[in-house]
């Protein structure tokens, strides 16, 4: 129905996780096909707590992720940031275009 939340994000699998074809779903933000699928569905679920909960935090409350998958991810080591593209001829960083302005 028009103005629910969506409530296919309080579907979650035994390990706690929404799953990739949560993306799929009708509700979910198209424009944006590298959006963290659990992070979107923390911040639906919350949609759906504010909409249905009578017991909320004093505070409102905040979108969160399944206590499974939190533990999962802080138990990740962080992950290093991706290197910059660079010319094999000059060692240069590549300007986002990916070709080196020495070798044009």
């Amino acid at each position: 129905m028009a103005g629910e939340p969506p409530l296919t994000s309080l579907c979650v699998h035994q390990d706690g996780t929404i799953g990739d074809g949560y993306l799929q779903a009708p509700r979910a933000v198209a424009d944006t096909p590298d959006a963290d699928v659990e992070e979107l569905a923390a911040e639906h679920r919350f949609l759906c707590y504010q909409r249905y909960a009578t017991d909320l935090p004093a505070d409102g409350g905040a979108p969160t992720l399944t206590a499974q998958v939190a533990q999962a991810r802080s138990r990740r080591p962080p992950s290093e940031p991706a290197r910059p593209a660079t010319c094999p001829i000059h060692y240069v960083e590549l300007s986002a275009t990916g070709v080196c302005s020495d070798c044009d």
